[in-house]
């Protein structure tokens, strides 16, 4: 999950000159993001370099970026 969300930033960026600043996931996908992450210092240095704010969407089948 880790490697997916920061390719598909870094892939938003690229494609649209901006950082995405919002990312949007479904339960599942937090939850595979949570285990992943050993503890909080890991959420703080990923989403920290993009400044991104988790959004959840239950009916979301894929992450997604956005700028706000």
């Amino acid at each position: 999950m880790l490697d997916y969300l920061y390719a598909s930033a870094i892939k938003y960026q690229t494609l649209h000159g901006l950082k995405p600043n919002l990312v949007y996931l479904n339960n599942i996908h937090f939850q595979s993001l949570q285990y992943q992450l050993e503890n909080q210092h890991q959420a703080v240095n990923l989403f920290g370099e993009f400044d991104l704010k988790i959004v959840l969407s239950p009916t979301l089948t894929h992450p997604s970026f956005a700028y706000i």
